[in-house]
């Protein structure tokens, strides 16, 4: 089913991560101060919380369908160890001078989905 987050970020992509869990899926809390109040105060939050089980579930179901054999992680990972196997990066970054790289020196198209469904690219 799913278990929903009590965040607190202390470096580096902490923050980035709890972001998404507070403010994106919406599927746990920022514990702003380390007390022991705040801590009860912020977990009785989430248990009192029914919303966030059809969250989490539904996160979930997302999760499971993209990385799935034919899931859009699984194919953009795919995708990426394919071009790492061929060495596209490699080639590409060796060039000598920037402006032999031209204005992208890789790309490489992944896709992506939100919670909700929605492909972003």
């Amino acid at each position: 089913m799913g278990v929903p987050f009590l965040c607190m970020p202390y470096f580096a992509d902490q923050f980035i991560n709890m972001s998404y869990i507070v403010d994106v899926w919406r599927v746990g809390l920022e514990l702003e101060k380390v007390t022991r109040v705040e801590i009860k105060r912020k977990v009785e939050q989430l248990i009192r919380d029914e919303s966030l089980v059809g969250k989490l579930h539904k996160l979930k179901e997302v999760t499971m369908e993209t990385t799935s054999r034919n899931g859009s992680s699984f194919k953009n990972f795919e995708k990426f160890a394919n071009a790492v196997a061929v060495g596209d990066i490699c080639r590409n970054m060796h060039r000598s001078t920037p402006a032999a790289r031209g204005p992208s020196s890789f790309t490489l198209h992944l896709q992506a989905r939100t919670s909700s469904g929605d492909k972003h690219r």
